[in-house]
C-alpha cells in the first residue's frame, strides 16, 4: 500500500562513476517536476508523488447531506467530517458514510486496481477511524441515520467529479511517468455510471436492512463493552511501559490504567468518552517512551 508521502520509493544503487545514469535520473526528475510531480529525497532514496494523489476536488463547507454536490469527492467530505466531528459527530459520521459510497463507486470506474488502495489508506487515518468508531458504537447514532444516507444516495445519483484523487494513487500513472509514456486510460471502458451507483447503493441497503447486523451492533455498543475495550487498549499500552526501568514509564503506566478504570459507564456518550480517554492514554504513552534527549 502506498502512502501519499511515499508515492514511489526508488532506491539509488548506482555504482561509483555511473555519472550517465545519475544525469539521466536528474533529467527525468526535472521533467516530472515540470509536470507537477513532487520529488523529495530521503537518504539514498527518492520519493515521487503524483499530482492530485489523494487530493480534494471542491472544498465542502456544509454539514448536511443535502448540501453535498456532485462535485465533492471523498477527500472533500472526509476533510469536513474531521473538522466538525467534535461539535457535530452525527453529521460527521454521515459525511463519512457518503464518502464511503463515493469511494466504492470510484473503485468501480477507476481502471488501475492498484489505485483502489487510496480509500483504504485515507479511511485508516487516525481522525477518520475515530469517526467510524464512534458511528459504529455510539447510542446517539443508529439505523435511521444510515437510512438517511441511503435515501440521499438514491436521490443524488452518481457524482460528476473526475476520480483523480484515486487514479493518481495508482502505479499505472507512476510507471508511465518513469518510462516517459502517456498514462493508460484512467477509467474502465464502457463504464455505466447509473448501474455502478445503483450497485453501490444496493450494498449499503443490504446492511441497512440487515436486522442481525443491528442486533450485533447493539450488543457490542453497551457501556460495559466499550469500557472493556478501553481496558484492553490500556493493557496493551502498559505492557511495554511495565518492562521499562525508566520511572517515567512506571508513572505513565499507572496513569493510563487509572484513566481506563475510571471510565464512567453512565456517561452520556460512552463511545465519545472512549475516544477522549484513548487520546489521553496515547499521549501519556508517547511522552513516556520519547527519548528525553530528543534522539
Amino acid at each position: 500500500m502506498r502512502t501519499p508521502a511515499l508515492a514511489l520509493l526508488l532506491a539509488t544503487f548506482a555504482p561509483l562513476g555511473a555519472q550517465t545514469a545519475k544525469t539521466d535520473e536528474a533529467a527525468l526528475h526535472r521533467e516530472l517536476a515540470a509536470k507537477g510531480f513532487v520529488i523529495t529525497k530521503q537518504g539514498n532514496a527518492t520519493n515521487i508523488d503524483a499530482p492530485g494523489n489523494l487530493g480534494p476536488n471542491q472544498a465542502f463547507t456544509g454539514t448536511g447531506l443535502a448540501e453535498i454536490g456532485p462535485e465533492h469527492n471523498p477527500i472533500d467530505l472526509l476533510r469536513r467530517a474531521v473538522e466538525i466531528f467534535r461539535a457535530q459527530p452525527k453529521a460527521a459520521y454521515q459525511l463519512v458514510l457518503a464518502a464511503t459510497l463515493r469511494a466504492s463507486y470510484d473503485m468501480q470506474r477507476v481502471a488501475d486496481p492498484t489505485a483502489h488502495q487510496a480509500w483504504k489508506y485515507v479511511s485508516s487515518q487516525r481522525l477518520v477511524t475515530q469517526i467510524i468508531f464512534w458511528g459504529s458504537l455510539s447510542p446517539k447514532v443508529g439505523r435511521a441515520d444510515s437510512e438517511e444516507v441511503l435515501a440521499w444516495s438514491r436521490k443524488s445519483g452518481p457524482p460528476t467529479y473526475h476520480p483523480s484523487w484515486m487514479v493518481q494513487h495508482g502505479m499505472a500513472v507512476m510507471q508511465a511517468a518513469m518510462e516517459r509514456k502517456d498514462p493508460p486510460a484512467p477509467l474502465v471502458a464502457g463504464f455505466d455510471a447509473a448501474k455502478a451507483w445503483e450497485k453501490t447503493a444496493g450494498r449499503m441497503s443490504a446492511m441497512v436492512t440487515n436486522d442481525a447486523y443491528w442486533e450485533r451492533r447493539q450488543a457490542q455498543s453497551t457501556p460495559l463493552e466499550i469500557h472493556g475495550r478501553l481496558v484492553m487498549a490500556a493493557t496493551e499500552l502498559t505492557k511495554e511501559l511495565d518492562e521499562s526501568k525508566d520511572p517515567r514509564a512506571r508513572r505513565a503506566s499507572t496513569a493510563i490504567l487509572a484513566l481506563a478504570n475510571g471510565f464512567d459507564e453512565r456517561c452520556a456518550d460512552p463511545a465519545m468518552r472512549f475516544i477522549e480517554l484513548s487520546e489521553q492514554m496515547n499521549a501519556l504513552f508517547e511522552a513516556a517512551t520519547k527519548d528525553p534527549k530528543g534522539k
